[in-house]
């Protein structure tokens, strides 16, 4: 697992092998010991095996030991000057996609990490968010840099079961407006930490768009006119189940109508949420066509 090449031909072998031989892999390598385990993160080469044992591990029971052993070690893995991240991002996949039974390990580590770097417990629970995105300035342009394993850790701990990813979604609620804006801007940003709190499911909520809509009043125009960020205005409008909220949205667009319409995203974006509409025929006439829309929507899917 230490040997560059090697470690390659273990990564294949840990995703082809049958589950007794995978087992029989964990234990030969002592990879589910405390002690052992932490070697392996720690080294340069080795630490990517452990990134293949979380996306490939076998039974509940193997999740646990590992989650175990991740969960009292979580400083090493949350702290991007270790440059570990890669196995955050992994746990929390696997948390999500394959052992749900992990989330609270996944949860519980984190914040315990964030106690020790960031310092109390009151501000570890805003600082989730803040801190695995690692937010910098691009000083070329209006582009943030960001720590990309962290990004995608953040990723799937928005998409855990609501109880488990409160804190989380709570701490991307406290970034910044200005930073909420430009992550709708960028593409790693958007997809990760926008796309996953407008999914349906898990996080998602009618107070969790409420609250976005109010704290970004004023940018919704600029975003509407964005390569990226008109995807995020759109996926918003159509995620919102409430008229009230749409309207919250296409009054803020309407006076932005011409800015709107001078862009091919704008226009898009104008054609979805039927500004012309609202500005022309009323807020009834509006309302009827957006439920219409929805419906054929909803039956093609």
């Amino acid at each position: 697992a230490g040997e560059p090449r090697g470690s390659h031909v273990l990564d294949t072998l840990l995703r082809l092998v049958p589950d007794e031989l995978y087992q029989s892999i964990l234990t030969a390598g002592d990879v589910l010991s405390k002690t052992t385990l932490v070697e392996y993160i720690e080294h340069d080469v080795s630490n990517f095996v452990v990134q293949t044992i979380l996306s490939t591990l076998r039974t509940p029971e193997q999740a646990l030991q590992i989650s175990n052993i991740l969960q009292a070690n979580s400083v090493l893995i949350v702290d991007a000057s270790q440059r570990r991240r890669g196995i955050l991002w992994r746990w929390a996949e696997m948390a999500v996609d394959a052992f749900p039974a992990c989330q609270p390990k996944v949860t519980e580590g984190l914040t315990a990490a964030l106690e020790r770097l960031v310092g109390s417990n009151a501000r570890a629970a805003k600082a989730g968010a803040s801190t695995l995105l690692g937010i910098q300035d691009e000083s070329k342009d209006d582009r943030l840099v960001l720590n990309v394993e962290g990004t995608r850790a953040l990723y799937h701990l928005l998409r855990f079961e609501r109880h488990h990813g409160k804190a989380v979604v709570d701490s991307v609620l406290a970034l910044p407006t200005n930073h909420l804006e430009r992550l709708a801007k960028d593409g790693l940003g958007s997809r990760c930490v926008w796309d996953a709190l407008l999914e349906e499911g898990a996080t998602s909520s009618s107070s969790i768009l409420a609250k976005l809509l109010t704290k970004l009043e004023g940018r919704w125009v600029s975003m509407a006119t964005d390569r990226v960020g008109h995807h995020v205005v759109r996926k918003l409008f159509t995620t919102c189940t409430d008229m009230k909220s749409r309207e919250v949205l296409v009054k803020e667009l309407a006076k932005g109508v011409g800015r709107l319409e001078g862009n091919a995203m704008g226009r898009k974006i104008a054609a979805l949420c039927q500004v012309q509409d609202y500005v022309n025929k009323g807020r009834g006439e509006w309302e009827h066509s957006i439920s219409k829309a929805h419906k054929e929507r909803e039956w093609l899917q």
